[in-house]
């Protein structure tokens, strides 16, 4: 799930706002999930929920699953769907990687904004990797 963490908290709102409920023991999310919501089939859901805790969406206490923030506090898009497919790990990028502490800075930005654009991004990289790195 990694580069979705917003959807996965989307995802975790809309379950728990759906259900109404503040927690709810793993076998009732993974009924909600897989049977109510029809996201996915069982084994996609014990995923889920693993990577919820893992991202620290979900919290688990005493056999209870609880959303760590306020579910209402979530914009959720009318008729949500959560798609199967972004339970996918990117394989290319290394879990090290992924948790380097670098802030998500302006100048990154700017160069995703330059990649989208379809301009030149070497110089800008340059002066980010100097940024990031003091090199």
């Amino acid at each position: 799930m990694k580069g979705n963490s917003s959807e996965m908290k989307v995802a975790v709102a809309a379950l728990f706002i759906s259900e109404g409920k503040e927690s709810m023991r793993r076998e009732e999310a993974l009924a909600a999930i897989s049977f109510r919501r029809r996201w996915m089939n069982p084994e996609l859901a014990e995923l889920f929920i693993k990577k919820a805790l893992d991202s620290g969406f979900i919290t688990e206490d005493k056999g209870r699953l609880k959303p760590s923030f306020d579910p209402s506090e979530i914009d959720i898009p009318f008729g949500y769907y959560f798609d199967e497919r972004l339970l996918e790990e990117d394989e290319d990028i290394p879990e090290e990687a992924l948790s380097m502490d670098y802030p998500f800075t302006d100048r990154v930005k700017y160069i995703l904004y330059l990649m989208k654009e379809g301009k030149d991004i070497d110089e800008e990289l340059k002066i980010a990797k100097k940024e990031l790195l003091g090199k």
